[in-house]
Formats: C-alpha cells, structure tokens, sequence
C-alpha cells in the first residue's frame, strides 16, 4: 500500500478537469484590481462603441486565467472564449458574432514567449486586433493579451502604440499589472482548494502545520508559488512517513463503533467524504482527554499518519451486529452469550444485514451509500445487546472472531487473525486484522453499550497514537 498523494491544483485549467461537478465559487477568490479594470473598460466600450485591447503582466501563478476565466462569476452577462495557441488569431477574430451579452472577454492564449514570433507576425496579430476591436462583432469586446515579462509587454505595447496608438491602448498606461490575490488571502484559497479536491481534507491531512503554512504563504510572491509549495512540503513528509513504513506491514487502520444507543450521526460527524475518512481536526475538536493534549502539538503528524493508514470510522447498527452474531455465533460464545441472557426471537438474516453495513462497503472498495432512514428499531428489539456488550467486557475476542467468521462467509474477506500485535514495542494488539485482496485491514471494533462523539474522538486518536508509535513516527 502506498500513501496516497493528494490533489493539489496548481494552474487554473487543472482546476476546471477536476471540478467533477464542485462549485467553482467557493474557490475563487474575487480581486477587486482585476474587477475594477474590466468595470473601467466596460464603462469605456459603453461610451466609443468600441472594443478595447487589454495587454494583461502578471507573474507566472498570479492568477491571470483564473481572473479572465471567471469574470462571469462576478459580474453579470460576461463571457470569456479563448484563442488557443495553435488557432490563427485573425481567422479566429474574423469568425466571432457580436457580443450578445453586457461584455465579452477574448483571451489570446499561449502566448507568453514571444522570442518565436517575427516582428512581422507580431504586428499581423495586433492589426488584426486593432481592426476587429473597431468592427461591429469587435463592440464590448475585451481582446486581452497575458504575459509573465516586462520585455514582452514592452513589446507587446511598442507594436500596439504603431498599430492603433491611444485609439487601442487607451491614455493611461498600456500595461495593467496585475498581482493577483492578496497574499492574506493565501491560507483560505489553499484550505479552501484541499478541501474540495480531496473529501473536505485539511492541511494537518497533508502534514502541514498552520505555522508551517503560514511561514510558507509569507515566502510566496503568488498564490501559484504558495500551491506549489505546499505540494513540495506534501511529499517531503510523505516520502518521511514512508521511510517509516518501508519495513513495516503496509496496512489500512479501521474502527467500527457498534453501540446500542446506534451513534450514527456522531459518526457521521467525525468522518468526511463518502469513504468514512476519519476527520482528524474534527476528532482533535470532540475530545479533551490526556492523549488529545499531546497530540494538539503535532495535530499535522496525525492527520498524515491517518492519511497513511487510510483511517476509516465505520458505523453499524446495534441490530446487526445482534443478528450477526446470533447468526454465526460458535457453541462456546453461543453458551456464554447466554449466560448473559442473549435470546433474539424471530427470524435473523445476520449476512443480509452485514452486506448493507459500511464496514461492507468499505471492504469491497465500495463509498458509503446515503443515510436509510426509517423507524428505529423497538427496544426489545435491542435487548440483546446488553448480552453482547457485557460479553464485550470479558471476552470481545469471541465477539470479533464472529464477526471475522460473518466477513469470511459473505466472501468480503479470505482470512482473518485476532488480537496481532502493533510490533514497535507495544503490547496494544489489533481486534481483527484482514487480508481483503492481499492489501491487509486491521479493524478496531469498539463494542459499547452506549457511547458518545467525544468517547469514538478519543479512540480513534488513542488508536492511531498507537500505531504512530509502533512505527517510530510519533
């Protein structure tokens, strides 16, 4: 098993292939200098009836295409189209109908390098601006040239100056520089992009401290460099994790929290994304027991070693798990289970019920289906977990030993093992460790009688403390 590496887009376009349906508002952040000069020049094309010429210099990550790809979100009826690199800027401008909307924005892309372009193409390019900005089609039509140099937009200006002087370039400066967003603005639009791409993660889940980020935000010249960043700082501490785990057994840690008092929302709170990924600031945030204070000081060594360890908390209800067991129980348990009372009456279907749990899913690679709703279970229904939790007490080795018997019967795993040792020194074992298609899941099972969101924070921090000192890293 490798770490997975997490997505962290750097340039626009990469943005626009993985949005796979995310609002892209919630990501970009409006630059009120960007805003302020396509508000000017509309108001100027309102008033000539003319087009405008826009020769665009910002650093390379500052966020250019980003600012002309989203206008539309900021300001109403505006729409951006592209000139590709590879698409003849006149034949393409010649092509375009009159803009149909309060302003069009034409991004001539690609383009930056200039050294490969004759003086003869360059002015070519330029006229043909110069006569489409002036044409019909060419009325509140932005034609916006970016580049990263002062000395391609000094080029760009000189040619510009000769083809079309201030009719094309406007009286003010002929270059607008543009910064891009805040530097303050840095942390939020990282956050912000992590966790869109990556099931609502955070920076702790890519081992990243907040002052290590701040540090590094306060290095960056644009928010390109700070994303960039970031995925250096990423991969330096997984490849450091992954030392660690090199002459480890590569496994996944997942905790299955079975209560009778069914903590189905409290689960669902302490996980994100739909493969029930343990959310490690959520859980740093439930809990206030000893083990959280220590580990408050290294929250992102966590958050990556959950990261590592795919870490998963995983719900099942009370009822199955009574079936279950009252289903594929061996006679030893069967009898001790009884001594506490453990009579189900009715008719069972223990692997039906097993096939639609979570833990189910998650076995079979599958993401947690929506919430079924519908009536609770009557509590004499549920009685029988008082038998199974006083069980749990003595003797949960039984208990999870079913459980592996249940998994093996519905084929979601071949073999099982109880109580293996962490290794690294400790005496804390696993519950249940399973070999699913050869890549090993060791399962925590936390059989309570009744729980709450700040006693599952607190075992699955204890857990994965444990596992962080097996392997040296904690």
């Amino acid at each position: 098993m490798t770490i997975p590496r997490p997505r962290v887009p750097i340039r626009f376009e990469s943005v626009e292939k993985m949005l796979n349906g995310h609002d892209l508002r919630s990501l970009i952040v409006p630059v009120a200098d960007g805003l302020r000069k396509f508000d000017e020049l509309g108001d100027e094309m309102g008033s000539s009836l003319l087009g405008s010429f826009l020769i665009l210099r910002g650093e390379t990550g500052s966020g250019k295409t980003t600012l002309l790809h989203t206008l539309g979100l900021f300001r109403k009826d505006v729409q951006t189209v592209s000139i590709g690199r590879d698409e003849p800027i006149r034949d393409t401008l010649q092509d375009l109908e009159p803009c149909s909307g309060a302003m069009r924005v034409v991004v001539i892309e690609s383009r930056e390098a200039l050294g490969d372009a004759s003086q003869i193409e360059l002015e070519s390019a330029i006229l043909a601006i110069n006569v489409f900005v002036r044409s019909k089609a060419g009325e509140r039509t932005v034609v916006v040239w970016p580049c990263n140099s002062d000395p391609i937009a000094a080029k760009l200006a000189g040619v510009a100056q000769q083809v079309g002087g201030d009719a094309l370039l406007g009286v003010e400066s002929p270059v607008f520089r543009y910064a891009g967003p805040p530097q303050g603005e840095y942390l939020r639009i990282a956050r912000q992009t992590i966790a869109t791409f990556n099931a609502g993660a955070s920076l702790a889940d890519l081992g990243i401290s907040e002052n290590r980020a701040v540090e590094l935000a306060d290095k960056a010249v644009t928010i390109g460099e700070f994303l960039k960043l970031l995925q250096h700082e990423e991969r330096r501490n997984r490849e450091s994790l992954a030392v660690r785990l090199e002459a480890r057994e590569q496994c996944r840690m997942w905790v299955v929290v079975i209560a009778k008092n069914d903590p189905e929302a409290d689960v669902g709170v302490l996980t994100r994304g739909q493969y029930s990924t343990a959310n490690i600031e959520r859980l740093m945030a439930a809990t206030d027991a000893n083990i959280v204070k220590d580990l408050k000081q290294h929250p992102e060594r966590l958050g990556l070693l959950g990261t590592a360890f795919d870490a998963k908390i995983l719900f099942m209800p009370a009822l199955t798990a009574i079936e279950v067991v009252h289903d594929y129980a061996l006679p030893p348990v069967r009898e001790e289970l009884e001594s506490h009372g453990f009579t189900v009456p009715g008719v069972t279907n223990g692997k039906e019920r097993l096939m639609g749990s979570e833990l189910a899913s998650a076995l079979q690679g599958e993401p947690v289906g929506p919430l079924k709703r519908g009536p609770k279970p009557r509590p004499e229904r549920l009685a029988p977990f008082d038998a199974l939790a006083a069980t749990a007490r003595t003797n949960d080795v039984a208990l999870n030993a079913t459980l592996g018997l249940a998994l093996r019967d519905c084929e979601l795993i071949q073999e099982f093992t109880t109580e293996v040792d962490l290794g690294g020194g400790l005496s804390r074992k696993s519950d249940l460790v399973c070999d699913p298609n050869g890549d090993p899941v060791r399962l925590e099972i936390m059989w309570r009688s009744e729980t709450s969101r700040s006693e599952i924070a607190n075992y699955v921090l204890t857990k994965l403390y444990q596992y962080g000192k097996a392997i040296g890293f904690l």
